[in-house]
Formats: structure tokens, C-alpha cells, sequence
């Protein structure tokens, strides 16, 4: 019996819309209009197929965001240097990057250390491209991707202007995510971090079907306006 994901394991298809998604200006913030511009009719169609699935199919149980009013248009961009190099821009509703300066300041002034944002506002668009990423970078292991990379509609990353938006941290003491929970950064935030409106989503055994995430934060503060 044929299973409804797997129109997706085409590596043919899929690695065409990524090299083409990926050469999109501001592609983090991009709409499916403006993705499917670049896309031929068997990707657009792969695309519009991967939006009808449901995630609870898969066991995986996260709020639906309504993705039917586009990108918020008052995004900031977030420029950040490591090492003097600049990182690659994010983008963030001017609410969630003042409360984050606000909260990465005072972690710095008790402990010297720094947050940066590794991942900010991703539009419904990139969400499914980073979702096609990942299915490619895992073999195709569709099961095992559900569990690490949010649904395009379903992700807090662009749960604004619901008035909730999501960062994923890194620190600037370690950079690597696989040692995050053990950062003095993490021990910070744990104990503060909900005094600025930021909650961390996927905890151990939080429910959702989403894998424990210690740097995905997210910020829960008054609904936005376009």
C-alpha cells in the first residue's frame, strides 16, 4: 500500500526546488507565491501536496497557525557577528527583538555570557524548504524528520502575528546545539528566561511528538498587526 508521504521521495524533484529556493533573495521570508515563481509545475504540484498533509497522521501534535495572511511585513533584520565575521541575517517582529536585547543583556551583565539567534522568523514557505532539507540531508527518512522539523503552518517560527514567534539560540561560549543544555546560557534562561515572555517549546516528553529541543525558546507576547 502506497503511504501518503511518499509523492515526497523523489530526490530528483526535491534537491531542483532547494537548489532553486535557496538562490531566492531574502528566501527565510520568501511566500509560496513568490517560491512558486521559480518552480516548474511537477514542483509546485510536489509542494502543494506536501501542504495537505497532516501531521497528527504521523504522530506529531502541534498548534495550526493560520498561514492564509502571508509574511508579516514589519520584519526586522537581525545582523550578527561571531569571531568578527557576519552571520547570515534573521528576521524578527520588532516586539520579540527588543524583549530578546532586553533578556540577552541582562545574561550577559550576571554571566558574561551571550545569546545569538541561530534561527528567527522563518515564513510558511521556508519552513516546508527547510522540511525538504532535512528529508534530503536523512535519506528520505520521512518518520524520523516529523519528529525534528515542524510541518510548513506549524511551526512557532512563524506563529506571529499570533503573537507568539520562536528563536532558536545558540551560545556564545559554545557553538555547538548538541551540548547547548549544558551551557551556562541554558542554565540561565531555565531560570529566567520566562521574566521576558520566552518559554521553552519542546522540553523531555513535552507531548507534541517534537524531539527535546533545548534551543528552540519561544516568546508569547501581544498578538502583532501587519
Amino acid at each position: 500500500m502506497k503511504k501518503s508521504w511518499e509523492f515526497l521521495k523523489n530526490p530528483q524533484i526535491v534537491g531542483s526546488i532547494l537548489e532553486k529556493a535557496f538562490k531566492i533573495e531574502r528566501a527565510k521570508v520568501c511566500s509560496f507565491s513568490r517560491l512558486f515563481q521559480h518552480l516548474n509545475n511537477k514542483e509546485v504540484e510536489m509542494m502543494e501536496k506536501f501542504l495537505l498533509l497532516d501531521p497528527e497522521e504521523f504522530g506529531v501534535k502541534m498548534e495550526l497557525f493560520d498561514i492564509s495572511k502571508g509574511t508579516p511585513k514589519r520584519l526586522l533584520d537581525i545582523n550578527q557577528r561571531r569571531n568578527g565575521k557576519f552571520l547570515a541575517v534573521q528576521y524578527l517582529p520588532k516586539p520579540v527583538y527588543l524583549a530578546f536585547k532586553i533578556m540577552n543583556k541582562v545574561l550577559e551583565a550576571e554571566t558574561g555570557k551571550k545569546l545569538l539567534i541561530l534561527s528567527g522568523y522563518r515564513s510558511p514557505a521556508y519552513q516546508a524548504i527547510v522540511f525538504l532539507h532535512n528529508l534530503k540531508k536523512y535519506d528520505f527518512d520521512f518518520l524520523k524528520v516529523v519528529k525534528l522539523v515542524a510541518f510548513p503552518g506549524y511551526s512557532e517560527h512563524h506563529g506571529w502575528p499570533a503573537g507568539k514567534q520562536a528563536i532558536d539560540f545558540v551560545a556564545s561560549s559554545n557553538e555547538d546545539l548538541k551540548v547547548f543544555e549544558k551551557t551556562e546560557e541554558f542554565k540561565w534562561l531555565s531560570e529566567n528566561a520566562h521574566n521576558f515572555n520566552f518559554y521553552l517549546s519542546y522540553s523531555r516528553n513535552n507531548g507534541s511528538g517534537i524531539r527535546y529541543e533545548p534551543w528552540h525558546w519561544c516568546w508569547r507576547g501581544i498578538a502583532a498587526r501587519k
